[in-house]
């Protein structure tokens, strides 16, 4: 039990700043894309689900 718990923290030490790094870069760059081609309702939709996204990473 011990030497799992171990293991899922190390994980979690290495994997969780790069999983933050590349999912806020992504976000941002979807705001960026979509917040000048948001002519129909979808785009309007991923823009609002980017800010969510970066408000839950952040958070």
């Amino acid at each position: 039990m011990s030497s799992s718990r171990q293991l899922i923290s190390s994980i979690t030490i290495y994997l969780g700043l790069p999983i933050f790094i590349c999912g806020t870069l992504g976000n941002l760059l979807n705001i960026r894309l979509l917040w000048r081609t948001r002519h129909n309702p979808c785009a309007f939709l991923f823009l609002a689900l980017s800010f969510i996204n970066c408000f839950i990473l952040v958070y």
